[in-house]
């Protein structure tokens, strides 16, 4: 092969990667279970007075195929991250009365759940930094804006509950709380975020799911693994995991190689 035609072929293969907007990629797998789930029965009047709790731990708690999540696959670029969350609970949300989208959670300091997964809760395992939170959570939208917001204290998260379906995992971490109290003025004030992204519905050869988009810079990232968690609000099916973040050097690979193939190809015109 010429050189000149190598030189083609690498540029285009770089500019693929820079128009993609991919620094560095990674798919985490959906092998997370989550604390153990909570299924209720109701009492039956006459015999029954008081409702039976059942205690298990599995993958997908109720319901099946609907509710699964496959995946996740991160792109962490110079200027944009990108997540995509793989799962089968887009084609339901709208018919689930009560149960919504979950927002994003993330730690830019590593990934650290409780021990064995299974026992995990909001009070014992990772404590996440931040939250991409859907300015629409109930599925009547395929997309709009994903606001960040800081995380101080557990106790901004927003739990699992039984909405009514009588199967829920409790102490699971599902939505942010975006309002505070303010004591002086005796009401509820909305938190401001630290910047806006975007979320949309998605469709492609591996399946359906939605896709978030958030600035890379915004995350603070260093040398610790990215955590990231998505549920839907029963947190039927949660997946947590982490990627690596690249060394600012393989970040600005992908710029510096694009320079010096431009390099290559002014000193040959010559």
């Amino acid at each position: 092969m010429k050189r000149s035609h190598i030189i083609i072929c690498l540029f285009a293969g770089a500019c693929g990667l820079a128009s993609a907007g991919t620094g560095w990629g990674t798919t985490i797998d959906d092998n997370y279970i989550g604390g153990i789930y909570t299924l209720i029965d109701e009492p039956q009047p006459p015999y029954d007075d008081i409702p039976t709790l059942y205690s298990e731990s599995r993958d997908i708690i109720s319901g099946g195929a609907p509710y699964d999540i496959q995946k996740m696959v991160v792109n962490i670029g110079t200027t944009i991250t990108t997540i995509d969350v793989y799962t089968n609970y887009i084609n339901k949300v709208a018919f689930d009365e009560n149960i919504e989208y979950g927002d994003l959670f993330l730690s830019n300091n590593g990934w650290n759940p409780y021990g064995d997964t299974t026992e995990d809760y909001y009070g014992n395992g990772e404590f996440w930094e931040f939250a991409l939170v859907l300015a629409n959570h109930s599925g009547t939208a395929t997309e709009g804006i994903a606001s960040l917001y800081a995380i101080t204290s557990t106790s901004e998260y927003i739990l699992a509950e039984n909405t009514g379906s009588s199967v829920y995992r409790s102490g699971q971490e599902v939505q942010f709380n975006t309002f505070y109290y303010d004591t002086q003025s005796e009401t509820l004030l909305a938190k401001t975020p630290l910047a806006t992204g975007s979320w949309s519905v998605f469709s492609d050869g591996s399946g359906t799911g939605l896709h978030f988009t958030i600035g890379t810079s915004l995350l603070n990232l260093g040398t610790d693994d990215l955590g990231l968690r998505w549920a839907m609000t029963c947190a039927n099916d949660i997946i947590e995991g982490s990627t690596p973040v690249p060394e600012p050097a393989t970040m600005l690979l992908f710029g510096t190689g694009l320079g010096g193939l431009a390099g290559i190809g002014r000193r040959k015109r010559k």
